[in-house]
């Protein structure tokens, strides 16, 4: 579901109409603590994979449009809304997105044309650096903009931030975060997989060095491939819980110095454990909780047992990276620049 700018301006208009009546003007105090409660509501229910829009923004928009209702002198306390730079970067984000959804990569390629074709007061700032480099552009716009607020947290969406580490870096972070959220496409695909059961007894048998294990062994890597080379879903169904995922990661992760992605001892016992919380906070939401519908229930099955398959290193074959979370990505940043510093 999306809220959008009219229905919360709806929402907001209907709150006031109840408490005053149609012919009744509320105070400017009162509008605002209207707003606010709003506010309050939409955020609290934030987890519902509702798209949040910039609330403040809105909300200040709406009061403007109805400053009529209040006298000279009380329409000069109106807060004028000055945007902060992370604002502006993620309003203008949206527009790409909607022209991403429209026409793809080259619709977005065109609404930064257009942006480029107009008379800049300055030419050389952070956002229109930013805006420059195309494959961070669509990085943000395709892989982590529609993933809610998260990742809009994260240093990722800071433009001081983005700016400063425009570099060679910068080129292979923004693959890094493509094919990792490329990763969550492929675990929410709907394509057939084995169960739970069958893949818990490959896994057993995996560890072994004699014929059966070998087979084993084959056969996750087999399950592997079938995982990259699935249709994608939407990944958008892990949002209620990348928080849990991220504080799962936290916990396992904090102590461990190395680097993500190696057959290291410490790596791998702590990425085992990893998998076994990561599969119960995911576990626990979509079915004990009961948080989708029965029909989704089947389909979530298999986005499970897809996660817990990926997450499990095979032997001398693969060694898996946490899911992309807030700490793992800065792990990652800070990992890739410092092989930067080695050349």
């Amino acid at each position: 579901m999306t809220i959008t700018n009219d229905k919360l301006f709806e929402i907001v208009g209907n709150h006031l109409k109840l408490k005053y009546g149609i012919n009744r003007i509320p105070s400017m105090t009162a509008v605002r603590d209207e707003l606010a409660k709003v506010k309050g509501l939409i955020s609290h229910n934030g987890e519902w994979g509702v798209i949040l829009y910039n609330i403040e923004l809105i909300l200040d928009v709406w009061i403007q449009q109805h400053a009529h209702w209040w006298k000279d002198e009380e329409r000069k306390s109106l807060h004028v809304y000055k945007e902060t730079l992370k604002e502006v970067l993620v309003m203008t984000l949206r527009n790409f997105s909607d022209e991403y959804q429209r026409g793809g990569e080259p619709a977005v390629k065109d609404a930064l044309e257009l942006v480029f074709s107009k008379p800049m007061k300055e030419k050389n700032s952070k956002i229109t650096q930013i805006l420059k480099n195309m494959r961070l552009v669509m990085t943000l716009v395709r892989d982590l903009l529609p993933m809610g607020p998260h990742y809009h947290q994260c240093c990722e969406f800071s433009v001081g931030w983005l700016a400063k580490s425009i570099s060679v870096t910068m080129g292979m972070y923004t693959i890094y975060m493509s094919t990792s959220m490329d990763v969550f496409r492929c675990l929410a695909s709907k394509d057939e997989f084995p169960t739970y059961k069958e893949i818990a007894d490959l896994v057993a048998g995996s560890v072994s060095d004699d014929t059966a294990g070998q087979h084993t062994l084959r056969s996750l890597v087999v399950l592997h491939d079938m995982i990259v080379n699935s249709t994608p879903g939407n990944p958008t169904i892990f949002i209620p819980y990348i928080t849990n995922i991220e504080e799962v990661a936290s916990k396992n992760f904090h102590s461990y110095k190395g680097t993500l992605g190696i057959w290291e001892l410490d790596y791998i016992s702590s990425l085992r454990q990893y998998r076994e919380d990561v599969h119960t906070a995911l576990y626990n939401g979509w079915f004990f909780h009961n948080m989708r519908s029965k029909e989704d229930l089947p389909w979530l099955d298999k986005v499970l047992v897809r996660t817990w398959v990926w997450l499990t290193p095979i032997l001398q074959v693969r060694i898996p990276m946490p899911l992309m979370t807030g700490m793992v990505m800065d792990k990652v940043h800070k990992e890739l620049e410092a092989i930067k510093g080695k050349y």
